[in-house]
Protein backbone atom coordinates (compact mmCIF):
# COMPACT_ATOMS: atom_id res chain seq x y z
CA UNK A 1 0.00 0.00 0.00
CA UNK A 2 2.81 2.42 0.86
CA UNK A 3 4.55 1.72 -2.46
CA UNK A 4 1.31 2.32 -4.39
CA UNK A 5 0.62 5.48 -2.36
CA UNK A 6 4.04 6.96 -3.15
CA UNK A 7 3.72 6.04 -6.84
CA UNK A 8 0.41 7.97 -6.85
CA UNK A 9 2.18 10.90 -5.17
CA UNK A 10 5.00 10.90 -7.74
CA UNK A 11 2.46 10.78 -10.55
CA UNK A 12 0.63 13.75 -9.02
CA UNK A 13 3.93 15.69 -8.81
CA UNK A 14 5.01 14.77 -12.37
CA UNK A 15 7.75 12.62 -10.78
CA UNK A 16 9.49 15.66 -9.32
CA UNK A 17 11.03 13.75 -6.41
CA UNK A 18 12.35 16.76 -4.43
CA UNK A 19 9.22 18.89 -4.71
CA UNK A 20 8.36 19.15 -0.99
CA UNK A 21 5.48 21.56 -1.65
CA UNK A 22 4.09 19.09 -4.19
CA UNK A 23 4.29 16.31 -1.60
CA UNK A 24 2.40 18.46 0.90
CA UNK A 25 -0.22 19.38 -1.71
CA UNK A 26 -0.72 15.72 -2.59
CA UNK A 27 -1.15 14.79 1.07
CA UNK A 28 -3.76 17.53 1.47
CA UNK A 29 -5.65 16.50 -1.67
CA UNK A 30 -5.50 12.84 -0.68
CA UNK A 31 -6.65 13.63 2.87
CA UNK A 32 -9.54 15.76 1.64
CA UNK A 33 -10.59 13.15 -0.93
CA UNK A 34 -10.51 10.49 1.79
CA UNK A 35 -12.66 12.62 4.10
CA UNK A 36 -15.18 13.27 1.31
CA UNK A 37 -15.14 9.53 0.61
CA UNK A 38 -16.07 8.84 4.24
CA UNK A 39 -18.83 11.48 4.15
CA UNK A 40 -20.37 10.24 0.90
CA UNK A 41 -20.00 6.59 1.85
CA UNK A 42 -21.55 7.15 5.28
CA UNK A 43 -24.44 9.19 3.84
CA UNK A 44 -25.17 6.68 1.07
CA UNK A 45 -24.90 3.72 3.44
CA UNK A 46 -27.29 5.40 5.86
CA UNK A 47 -29.74 6.11 3.04
CA UNK A 48 -29.49 2.52 1.80
CA UNK A 49 -30.10 1.21 5.32
CA UNK A 50 -33.19 3.41 5.70
CA UNK A 51 -34.52 2.17 2.35
CA UNK A 52 -33.85 -1.43 3.38
CA UNK A 53 -35.76 -0.98 6.62
CA UNK A 54 -38.54 0.67 4.64
CA UNK A 55 -38.76 -2.37 2.39
CA UNK A 56 -38.96 -4.63 5.45
CA UNK A 57 -41.74 -2.49 6.93
CA UNK A 58 -43.73 -2.83 3.74
CA UNK A 59 -43.30 -6.59 3.78
CA UNK A 60 -40.35 -6.92 1.45
CA UNK A 61 -36.77 -7.95 2.00
CA UNK A 62 -33.71 -8.63 -0.13
CA UNK A 63 -33.70 -12.27 0.95
CA UNK A 64 -37.34 -12.64 -0.06
CA UNK A 65 -36.65 -11.16 -3.46
CA UNK A 66 -33.76 -13.53 -4.08
CA UNK A 67 -35.84 -16.49 -2.96
CA UNK A 68 -38.79 -15.50 -5.09
CA UNK A 69 -40.13 -18.12 -7.45
CA UNK A 70 -40.75 -15.41 -10.04
CA UNK A 71 -37.69 -15.37 -12.31
CA UNK A 72 -38.26 -11.77 -13.44
CA UNK A 73 -38.40 -10.52 -9.83
CA UNK A 74 -35.20 -12.46 -9.07
CA UNK A 75 -33.34 -10.93 -12.06
CA UNK A 76 -34.53 -7.40 -11.28
CA UNK A 77 -33.54 -7.66 -7.61
CA UNK A 78 -30.13 -9.07 -8.51
CA UNK A 79 -29.61 -6.33 -11.11
CA UNK A 80 -30.54 -3.66 -8.55
CA UNK A 81 -27.94 -4.98 -6.10
CA UNK A 82 -25.28 -5.06 -8.85
CA UNK A 83 -26.08 -1.46 -9.83
CA UNK A 84 -25.73 -0.33 -6.21
CA UNK A 85 -22.36 -2.08 -5.83
CA UNK A 86 -21.17 -0.70 -9.19
CA UNK A 87 -22.25 2.82 -8.18
CA UNK A 88 -20.19 2.57 -4.98
CA UNK A 89 -17.06 2.08 -7.10
CA UNK A 90 -17.40 5.68 -8.35
CA UNK A 91 -17.30 7.18 -4.85
CA UNK A 92 -13.47 7.56 -4.73
CA UNK A 93 -13.50 9.41 -8.07
CA UNK A 94 -16.43 11.61 -6.98
CA UNK A 95 -14.61 12.37 -3.72
CA UNK A 96 -11.45 13.38 -5.57
CA UNK A 97 -13.47 15.58 -7.97
CA UNK A 98 -15.21 17.36 -5.07
CA UNK A 99 -11.92 17.94 -3.22
CA UNK A 100 -10.32 19.42 -6.35
CA UNK A 101 -13.28 21.62 -7.28
CA UNK A 102 -13.91 22.94 -3.77
CA UNK A 103 -10.17 23.31 -3.03
CA UNK A 104 -11.00 22.35 0.53
CA UNK A 105 -8.40 21.94 3.25
CA UNK A 106 -10.51 19.96 5.70
CA UNK A 107 -7.78 17.40 6.23
CA UNK A 108 -5.37 20.05 7.52
CA UNK A 109 -7.75 21.20 10.25
CA UNK A 110 -8.76 17.67 11.18
CA UNK A 111 -5.12 16.57 11.41
CA UNK A 112 -4.38 19.58 13.64
CA UNK A 113 -7.21 18.59 15.94
CA UNK A 114 -5.96 14.99 15.94
CA UNK A 115 -2.64 16.19 17.36
CA UNK A 116 -4.46 16.54 20.68
CA UNK A 117 -5.87 13.02 20.34
CA UNK A 118 -2.40 11.67 19.47
CA UNK A 119 -0.84 13.28 22.53
CA UNK A 120 -3.66 12.13 24.79
CA UNK A 121 -3.49 8.55 23.45
CA UNK A 122 0.25 8.29 24.07
CA UNK A 123 -0.15 9.82 27.52
CA UNK A 124 -2.87 7.31 28.44
CA UNK A 125 -0.88 4.35 27.14
CA UNK A 126 2.07 5.37 29.30
CA UNK A 127 -0.11 4.55 32.32
CA UNK A 128 -0.21 0.90 31.23
CA UNK A 129 3.27 0.66 32.73
CA UNK A 130 1.77 0.96 36.20
CA UNK A 131 0.31 -2.55 36.24
CA UNK A 132 2.28 -5.69 35.41
CA UNK A 133 -0.50 -7.32 33.36
CA UNK A 134 -0.91 -4.36 31.00
CA UNK A 135 2.76 -3.63 30.37
CA UNK A 136 3.78 -3.94 26.69
CA UNK A 137 6.80 -6.02 27.70
CA UNK A 138 4.52 -8.89 28.67
CA UNK A 139 1.22 -8.05 26.99
CA UNK A 140 1.32 -8.59 23.22
CA UNK A 141 -1.95 -6.71 22.61
CA UNK A 142 -0.69 -3.60 24.42
CA UNK A 143 2.56 -3.84 22.44
CA UNK A 144 0.59 -3.85 19.19
CA UNK A 145 -1.50 -0.89 20.37
CA UNK A 146 1.72 1.02 21.14
CA UNK A 147 2.89 0.55 17.56
CA UNK A 148 -0.51 1.44 16.09
CA UNK A 149 -0.69 4.70 18.07
CA UNK A 150 2.87 5.56 17.07
CA UNK A 151 2.14 4.89 13.38
CA UNK A 152 -1.05 6.98 13.44
CA UNK A 153 0.84 9.85 15.10
CA UNK A 154 3.55 9.82 12.43
CA UNK A 155 0.98 9.70 9.62
CA UNK A 156 -0.97 12.55 11.18
CA UNK A 157 2.15 14.72 11.52
CA UNK A 158 2.65 14.42 7.76
CA UNK A 159 -0.88 15.68 7.06
CA UNK A 160 -0.81 18.64 9.49
CA UNK A 161 0.94 21.08 7.10
CA UNK A 162 2.39 23.83 9.23
CA UNK A 163 3.35 25.82 6.13
CA UNK A 164 -0.20 27.18 6.35
CA UNK A 165 -1.29 29.82 8.87
CA UNK A 166 -2.26 28.52 12.29
CA UNK A 167 -2.56 29.77 15.85
CA UNK A 168 0.14 29.53 18.48
CA UNK A 169 -1.61 26.61 20.20
CA UNK A 170 -1.41 24.49 17.04
CA UNK A 171 2.25 25.37 16.56
CA UNK A 172 2.95 24.45 20.17
CA UNK A 173 1.21 21.11 19.72
CA UNK A 174 3.25 20.50 16.57
CA UNK A 175 6.38 20.95 18.68
CA UNK A 176 5.20 19.02 21.75
CA UNK A 177 3.71 15.98 19.98
CA UNK A 178 6.90 14.96 18.07
CA UNK A 179 9.01 15.33 21.22
CA UNK A 180 6.60 13.27 23.31
CA UNK A 181 6.25 10.76 20.45
CA UNK A 182 10.06 10.51 20.40
CA UNK A 183 10.04 9.43 24.06
CA UNK A 184 7.12 7.10 23.39
CA UNK A 185 9.04 5.61 20.46
CA UNK A 186 12.12 5.04 22.63
CA UNK A 187 9.94 3.11 25.04
CA UNK A 188 8.49 1.06 22.18
CA UNK A 189 11.98 0.22 20.92
CA UNK A 190 12.98 -1.06 24.36
CA UNK A 191 9.84 -3.22 24.34
CA UNK A 192 10.76 -4.62 20.92
CA UNK A 193 14.29 -5.44 22.09
CA UNK A 194 12.95 -7.06 25.27
CA UNK A 195 10.49 -9.22 23.34
CA UNK A 196 13.15 -10.27 20.82
CA UNK A 197 15.58 -11.25 23.58
CA UNK A 198 12.98 -13.18 25.59
CA UNK A 199 10.67 -14.60 22.92
CA UNK A 200 12.92 -14.87 19.88
CA UNK A 201 13.28 -12.99 16.61
CA UNK A 202 10.41 -13.16 14.10
CA UNK A 203 9.82 -11.29 10.81
CA UNK A 204 7.12 -9.18 12.48
CA UNK A 205 9.36 -8.16 15.38
CA UNK A 206 12.24 -7.38 13.02
CA UNK A 207 9.94 -5.26 10.85
CA UNK A 208 8.56 -3.39 13.86
CA UNK A 209 11.92 -2.55 15.42
CA UNK A 210 13.28 -1.28 12.08
CA UNK A 211 10.13 0.79 11.62
CA UNK A 212 10.41 2.17 15.15
CA UNK A 213 13.99 3.27 14.46
CA UNK A 214 12.83 4.98 11.25
CA UNK A 215 10.05 6.69 13.22
CA UNK A 216 12.66 7.86 15.72
CA UNK A 217 14.78 9.50 13.01
CA UNK A 218 11.69 11.06 11.41
CA UNK A 219 10.54 12.52 14.74
CA UNK A 220 14.00 13.97 15.36
CA UNK A 221 13.94 15.65 11.93
CA UNK A 222 10.45 17.10 12.53
CA UNK A 223 11.43 18.38 15.99
CA UNK A 224 14.69 19.97 14.81
CA UNK A 225 12.98 21.57 11.80
CA UNK A 226 10.27 23.05 14.04
CA UNK A 227 12.75 24.35 16.64
CA UNK A 228 14.94 25.91 13.94
CA UNK A 229 11.88 27.56 12.37
CA UNK A 230 10.95 29.08 15.73
CA UNK A 231 14.48 30.37 16.29
CA UNK A 232 14.89 31.82 12.80
CA UNK A 233 11.53 33.54 12.59
CA UNK A 234 11.69 37.14 11.34
CA UNK A 235 8.46 38.22 13.02
CA UNK A 236 8.27 38.34 16.81
CA UNK A 237 4.70 37.13 16.61
CA UNK A 238 4.79 33.27 16.63
CA UNK A 239 1.29 33.15 15.10
CA UNK A 240 2.70 34.43 11.80
CA UNK A 241 5.36 31.73 11.69
CA UNK A 242 5.13 29.25 8.79
CA UNK A 243 7.04 26.03 9.41
CA UNK A 244 8.70 24.50 6.36
CA UNK A 245 7.47 21.13 5.08
CA UNK A 246 10.98 19.74 4.39
CA UNK A 247 10.48 16.70 6.69
CA UNK A 248 7.92 15.33 4.20
CA UNK A 249 10.84 14.35 1.95
CA UNK A 250 11.41 11.60 4.52
CA UNK A 251 8.49 9.76 2.92
CA UNK A 252 10.95 8.14 0.50
CA UNK A 253 12.59 6.36 3.45
CA UNK A 254 9.24 4.62 4.00
CA UNK A 255 9.25 3.68 0.33
CA UNK A 256 12.67 2.05 0.75
CA UNK A 257 11.51 0.36 3.97
CA UNK A 258 8.40 -1.02 2.24
CA UNK A 259 10.51 -2.38 -0.60
CA UNK A 260 12.83 -4.14 1.88
CA UNK A 261 9.91 -5.59 3.86
CA UNK A 262 8.11 -6.83 0.74
CA UNK A 263 11.04 -8.19 -1.26
CA UNK A 264 14.21 -8.51 0.86
CA UNK A 265 13.17 -9.75 4.32
CA UNK A 266 11.06 -12.68 2.94
CA UNK A 267 14.10 -13.88 0.97
CA UNK A 268 16.29 -13.75 4.10
CA UNK A 269 13.84 -15.90 6.04
CA UNK A 270 13.45 -18.38 3.19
Amino acid sequence: MIILFIIMMLSYNSFNVLDKEGISDFLTVFGDAFIWFLIINTASSTLFTILSYGMIIFGFSIAALFNSSNEIVFIISKLAICIIIFTYSFIPFISYYISIKTKSTISIYISRFLLIINLFSMFVMMFTMLTYESRPYNNRVVYIIYNIILSITIINLMFVRMDKKSNIFTKSMYLIVPIFAFLFDLLTITVSIYRIVNYGLTPNKLTLIILNIIFLVHLIIISINTIVSFKNREDNNPSNLLIDSKPNIFIYVYLLFSFIVCFIIPLLYI
